[in-house]
């Protein structure tokens, strides 16, 4: 959704502000990943994934203090001279244990291991000895009465897989982070195993014959036949043949909930990989929909279904993104549906951060909803939510997801204030961002901050459309240069050709309200084309962007033809050479879209008529000669007669 135009004094004016963006994408990762181990469930097994040594320390850091509000987490670093993290574990567990007090005693306990990557550099007997340590894990968690959290590369995930099958087969729940390698986690080298270590050779499996189903549904049968080519280490039909045999041998309502849920987090972590299958989420819904039915017979089951219904309103969020309109209205309502019925099952006062996250689901939600629908209503919902979630995130303990939410919040009042009640919502945008800026650091967080920086400036310029007031344009202009200094072309090019693209904007509305001014405005002009063309240079070759490059290309045209008539006259007829040019760029990409191209004409027409004014007949015959003959007969008629856009 693109920013409306303002009304200036003159009919032509430059659009296209890139929408506030929402907070990071590995936000949802790491709020599933601090929920899994909330809930204070024992003995799980949970792997995090980061190919960025340095992130995946800071998000371990904030993991342990976020936690250690309501839970006692510990963090160990892995000793890659004897790498055995049982013993480490077992050794952390008795000296802890001998200071902890009775009421810490009855907390929920785990350990988060960290440094694993670093044996990548370490020989290959190392490596191979770790691997047989983590096989034992499993046999041994019952006792050690702990919940563990791993955290590896991407490479050492799938050498777990290959490798340490007990170890990957008895895990809860596998949490992948968007983050480049930074060359501390380079590609484990292949090697050999020691001989006297080495898993002996194993012929190729045969896929035994199909079973006889006698319990499981049977659309969830074919759902798993259909996907189960998805999988290269494990059988879910094996695993699905398992559960049926359960139901033969009258296996409680917990147990059975347990291998459903089991077998939904091997659907979950297939869509963590390179090629997510919708069709594989499609399944982990089924498997989790059952799991809920089964634990709802338990009455002390109740946040292990709030578990299975949180990871199904993010899988129908997940799928949501990549459906056509139908298809994604109809997820969103089933991932709104989720996050309630787990929202009925939280005492807000007993459960405060579990309560505020899926609050913080639920106004993401009701945000896409709005963006689909173009509905106020859902947006006046999402903030509701948002406001909510944050009664119950404290700045001091938990900042990151409070700035998150004040950030997300901001959006959705500025999205509402397209609709409604314009000024007071924008004040209300500006203030969620600037509260989110202040514990948002450049420092420690650069593209988060320079996101927010981006975000206050459009909220700014927005403001300054409806109240005219010079002061929101350099506010505006002030915001987009901070933003500016972190998102550059090298790091964020997305994130910058579409800041570039906003500073374009701002400073051609600064030059508007200084035409009394002409030095002035020049200047504002010359800082509008040079932020424009930033902005098409960087955005050139990549694929997905927030703005409309073709606009921008017509906005840079008429700011060419703005600045044209303050210059002497040969440099006035060079601009406009490079105005034409831009304007026919947007109109030869805007010709299936008759209003965006109706623009692109008018703007060319002002064009030919500057062409004349300053040049004569000459010039003007000129810019003629550039036009494709269908406009020419359009054009001459808007040049000459001034045509109602002009």
């Amino acid at each position: 959704m693109s920013v409306p135009p303002a009304s200036t004094s003159s009919p032509l004016t430059v659009s296209g502000i890139a929408t506030p963006e929402s907070s990071d994408a590995n936000r949802q990762v790491y709020q599933r990943l601090k929920l899994a181990f909330a809930l204070g469930l024992r003995r799980q097994l949970f792997l995090a994934v980061c190919d960025d040594t340095v992130r995946s320390n800071v998000l371990a850091a904030q993991l342990q203090t976020e936690l250690n509000q309501q839970a006692l987490l510990q963090s160990l670093q892995l000793d890659l001279a004897n790498p055995n993290p049982l013993t480490q574990i077992r050794g952390v567990l008795v000296s802890s244990g001998d200071s902890l007090t009775p009421r810490v005693r009855s907390q929920p306990r785990g350990l988060q291991l960290l440094g694993i990557s670093a044996l990548t550099r370490g020989s290959a007997t190392s490596q191979w000895a770790f691997l047989k340590h983590l096989r034992e894990i499993p046999a041994a968690i019952a006792s050690l009465d702990v919940s563990l959290i791993f955290w590896i590369s991407r490479p050492w995930l799938h050498v777990i897989q290959q490798s340490a099958p007990e170890f990957w087969q008895h895990c809860t729940g596998v949490f992948e982070f968007h983050g480049e390698p930074n060359g501390q986690a380079a590609p484990m080298r292949p090697t050999t195993p020691p001989p006297r270590s080495s898993p002996s050779r194993q012929s190729p499996k045969r896929i035994p014959p199909p079973p006889v189903w006698k319990h499981v549904d049977a659309a969830l049968v074919r759902s798993i036949l259909a996907t189960r080519q998805e999988f290269d280490n494990i059988d879910p039909v094996a695993l699905l043949n398992q559960i049926d045999r359960l139901h033969e041998g009258k296996a409680n309502s917990s147990q059975l909930a347990e291998r459903y849920q089991h077998l939904g987090n091997r659907y979950r972590e297939r869509l963590e990989g390179d090629s997510p299958s919708q069709g594989c989420a499609r399944v982990a819904i089924q498997l989790y929909r059952r799991a809920v039915q089964l634990w709802q017979l338990d009455p002390n089951a109740a946040e292990r279904s709030l578990a299975s219904l949180n990871e199904i309103g993010t899988l129908y969020w997940l799928l949501s993104k990549s459906q056509p309109r139908e298809g994604m209205l109809r997820d969103l309502d089933a991932s709104l549906t989720a996050y309630r019925q787990g929202l009925s099952l939280l005492d807000s006062q007993t459960q405060p951060q579990i309560w505020a996250t899926l609050q913080h689901s639920i106004g993401s939600v009701y945000a896409d909803l709005a963006r689909v629908r173009q509905s106020p209503k859902e947006w006046k919902r999402s903030i509701a939510a948002f406001e909510a979630a944050l009664c119950f995130h404290s700045p001091d303990t938990d900042p990151q997801q409070y700035a998150a939410l004040q950030n997300n919040l901001g959006t959705a009042h500025w999205s509402l204030a397209q609709y409604e009640d314009a000024p007071t919502h924008l004040q209300a945008a500006i203030a969620a961002y600037a509260a989110a800026l202040d514990y948002y650091s450049c420092d420690r967080d650069e593209l988060n901050y320079a996101m927010l920086q981006n975000n206050l400036g459009t909220a700014y310029w927005t403001l300054s459309q409806q109240t005219r007031a010079p002061e929101c344009l350099h506010l505006a202009v002030a915001a987009y240069r901070e933003a500016l200094r972190y998102r550059t072309p090298d790091r964020f090019p997305a994130g910058c050709a579409a800041t570039q693209n906003n500073l374009g904007t701002a400073y051609w509305h600064l030059a508007q309200q200084q035409q009394s001014d002409p030095p002035t405005a020049k200047a504002y002009l010359e800082q509008s084309i040079a932020a424009y063309e930033t902005a098409i240079e960087v955005s050139e070759s990549l694929q997905s962007l927030t703005f409309d490059r073709l606009a921008t290309f017509n906005n840079l045209g008429l700011a060419l033809d703005r600045l044209a008539p303050l210059c002497d006259r040969s440099s006035a007829l060079t601009l406009l050479q490079r105005a034409m040019d831009c304007h026919l760029q947007a109109f030869r990409g805007w010709r299936d879209r008759p209003s965006r191209a109706k623009t692109a004409v008018d703007a060319i027409a002002r064009t030919v008529r500057l062409c004349y004014d300053l040049g004569g007949i000459e010039a003007q015959s000129r810019a003629f000669s550039q036009l494709p003959p269908a406009l020419l007969s359009e054009v001459m008629q808007k040049s000459r007669f001034g045509g109602s856009s002009i």
